[in-house]
């Protein structure tokens, strides 16, 4: 988490604290019934422009308008600064009352979600689509609940709901009934080294050989189920896919 920024220039701090004690919704309702023009920042997640109590610019990680207030106002807490200034621009932001009604829509969806674990459906392989459940669906293990797989500091939690409820609609992937889970695996110890696995895995990724990389890496992960390094590893192979666009070689 990155700390508050310094007030921009010519800005007037109004209100400081954080969003478990005072929803997002209601410093908007604040700002508007004061008619307030400045900004509404959320620490390490992004920033709301005020025009004279209106919504104006919207950024939240890589999103932006729409879908970054649905993101910000996702969220349930956070530190947040709430300043007077003159913001540039005078142009409202569009459908803000349907990004805050369809965040508390993701809020209960997610309730349902965060401890689901997914699989994918073997005759249904995963054709890699461009957005942020790619890497997500490499990862689906058998143990691990989704909510362990989704990283919020990226900034896209939405998004990453939005896609898991489709990809569940369509039959893409599925849940696990609590009597298959399996539990997380243990260390193997065997003669294949934990580091050379991964190097080569490395190695047979940029060469372009996903599925012999993907390979590897789980089986080092299955090694250090833990290893923030493997994990990154295989995320950063199901963006090279996804990169790759829909017609892409498909992943089981």
């Amino acid at each position: 988490m990155e700390p508050i920024r310094a007030l921009r220039p010519r800005s007037t701090e109004l209100l400081r604290g954080d969003l478990r004690d005072v929803s997002l919704v209601s410093l908007l309702q604040l700002a508007q019934v004061e008619a307030i023009s400045g900004w509404l920042r959320v620490e390490g997640r992004g920033e709301i422009t005020l025009l004279k109590g209106h919504v104006g610019g919207v950024a939240c990680g890589r999103l932006s308008g729409v879908e970054a207030l649905r993101e910000l106002a996702f969220h349930d807490r956070g530190r947040f600064v709430l300043a007077r200034g003159e913001p540039a621009g005078d142009r409202c932001g569009d459908n803000v009352t349907f990004a805050l009604m369809d965040a508390y829509r993701l809020r209960d969806e997610w309730k349902r979600l965060a401890d689901a674990v997914l699989r994918r459906v073997d005759d249904r392989p995963w054709k890699p689509t461009g957005g942020p459940f790619d890497p997500i669906v490499l990862e689906l293990d058998g143990h691990r609940t989704l909510a362990e797989l989704v990283d919020p500091a990226l900034g896209i939690v939405t998004l990453v709901i939005d896609a898991a409820l489709d990809a569940l609609r369509l039959g893409l992937v599925e849940r696990v009934p609590d009597a298959q889970r399996r539990p997380p695996p243990r260390a193997v110890v065997d003669s294949e080294d934990f580091d050379d696995l991964v190097d080569r895995g490395r190695a047979l990724a940029r060469r372009g050989d996903y599925d012999a990389a993907e390979s590897l890496l789980r089986r080092a992960l299955a090694r250090r189920p833990d290893d923030r390094a493997v994990q990154q590893n295989l995320r950063a192979l199901a963006r090279r896919r996804a990169a790759a666009g829909p017609d892409a070689e498909e992943f089981r």
